[in-house]
């Protein structure tokens, strides 16, 4: 059976393929010597693979840099699909399924070198919750306040949607609470999704009570936030049994509506952000 060496160029590859194409019925049972040697040649198609790969990432670099130069987004929707769709058409038909799969992981591999190339201010990110929210923080945090575009969306999963969708570059989701753990939800959804991480902002979790201007704390009923927030609270809470908590789907909704209700009965658990975008005043800072 013919070899193949470094030095093959495009053609050659092209022949190769065309000449193995089928196997014939003494390949079919092969000795543990030919196993050995086809697997030779798998190695060295490999190395060929694999410099053609770090060619691609090195040319993924410099788009990444055009890209930043010229405040494009990393994602460009129609470019991937015409790459897909070229794909297509040169792939062998039996191997159509497989090649598309590999050239959108290529493409999904570009961009994660892309987006170490780039600063960190062009594109789009989304996150889940509200603006004021914990998520917007680390947003907030890890991009900067620059002219990146934030869009918040009601659902962890709303976000990965969002992301496979390409409506947004980056997603930015909790993994874990340095008192509650990790988050079983948002590691299930990247598992689901097959995301990848490219970067990570550690964010101080502040808590404080707040309420409407005018309320004092003995007047207080109702405590609304999320049920996280209630647990990395929970020893302040306890000096205050009298109090009813009602859960809600974040801090910073939870912020809101006590301000669209203008209610001195109720007090939210959610960070300053959030009291100084909805008016609100900080009755007890840091009670995590």
């Amino acid at each position: 059976m013919a070899g193949i060496n470094e030095k093959t160029n495009e053609n050659g590859l092209e022949d190769y393929y065309k000449s193995h194409n089928e196997l014939t019925p003494n390949e079919l049972n092969l000795t543990h010597n030919e196993l050995d040697k086809l697997r030779g040649e798998i190695d060295q198609i490999d190395r060929q693979l694999l410099k053609l790969f770090e060619a691609r990432m090195d040319t993924a670099a410099k788009v990444a840099r055009y890209k930043e130069a010229n405040n494009l987004a990393i994602t460009d929707k129609a470019r991937e699909q015409k790459v897909l769709d070229q794909i297509a058409l040169w792939a062998r038909p039996e191997y159509k399924e497989q090649v598309r799969i590999l050239f959108q992981t290529i493409m999904d591999l570009s961009k994660q070198v892309q987006a170490r190339h780039m600063t960190r201010t062009a594109g789009i990110v989304g996150y889940q919750g509200m603006p004021g929210s914990f998520s917007e923080q680390a947003v907030l945090e890890y991009f900067g306040d620059g002219p990146l575009e934030r869009k918040n969306y009601a659902s962890f999963e709303d976000v990965c949607k969002a992301l496979q969708a390409k409506d947004i570059d980056y997603g930015v989701l909790p993994l874990e609470n340095s008192l509650t753990g990790g988050i079983t939800e948002v590691y299930d959804l990247l598992s689901a999704y097959g995301f990848y991480i490219v970067g990570e902002k550690i964010v101080k979790i502040d808590h404080n009570l707040l309420v409407n201007p005018g309320t004092r704390l003995e007047s207080v009923r109702e405590v609304i936030s999320h049920p996280q927030a209630f647990l990395q609270c929970s020893n302040f809470l306890k000096r205050h049994p009298e109090w009813k908590l009602i859960s809600c789907s974040n801090t910073a909704v939870s912020a809101k509506m006590l301000a669209e209700r203008a209610n001195n009965h109720q007090a939210v658990i959610a960070g300053k952000r959030a009291a100084e975008l909805y008016g609100l005043q900080v009755l007890a800072e840091g009670i995590h």
